[in-house]
């Protein structure tokens, strides 16, 4: 990702991230210093810090960036109605393949019998149904004439209408086993 730099001179500079803490030389002589890329990303705009696509998302929705186009994402109309939808992106599946491997330890192997209380530990940490859901936030342009069917919808339908926005197919690509969701009062 390119960031623009001026000098003092008032001549721009296209600048990557791989040139952080450099120093550039300007037509008119001056040195201009590249700063970290936190501060270029500020400059630009952007979180300093955005590690991934949720962090985008959430970065795009505080600039006010989204929900884009004003395009209903089921009848490709101009609308201004948007609905809140929420996208639960990871769970902790551990418990699931701990419990697995001690019932193949208590067939298998004493070793493995030895340690499979160990493994219980670890799911009396994370019961199923806890752990580390995700919830990001993608609101979408649906017209108020749409949004019943929408909530109706299956989540091959929901995910097909949030794909309409660039950064969400990213975030369904990133999480396939994403489950769509209505926030409430929506």
């Amino acid at each position: 990702m390119g960031f623009a730099l001026n000098c003092t001179c008032g001549r721009s500079f296209d600048v990557q991230a791989g040139q952080a803490g450099s120093t550039l030389k300007c037509q008119c002589g001056a040195e201009v210093q590249v700063p970290s890329v936190s501060k270029l990303r500020e400059m630009a705009g952007k979180a300093a810090y955005e590690v991934g696509v949720i962090d985008q998302i959430n970065g795009m929705i505080d600039r006010g960036e989204l929900p884009a186009g004003g395009v209903c994402a089921v009848s490709g109309s101009k609308t201004e109605d948007v609905m809140e939808i929420l996208v639960k992106t990871e769970k902790f599946q551990g418990a699931r393949d701990f419990r697995a491997y001690a019932i193949l330890g208590l067939l298998f192997s004493p070793i493995v019998f030895l340690l499979s209380p160990s493994m219980m530990v670890s799911r009396a940490q994370h019961p199923e149904g806890s752990g580390r859901d995700t919830w990001v936030r993608t609101p979408l342009f649906v017209d108020s004439k749409y949004q019943q069917k929408v909530r109706r919808a299956s989540q091959k339908k929901l995910k097909r209408w949030l794909r309409s926005v660039p950064v969400y197919a990213k975030l369904l690509d990133e999480y396939p086993q994403a489950t769509v969701e209505f926030e409430s009062g929506s």
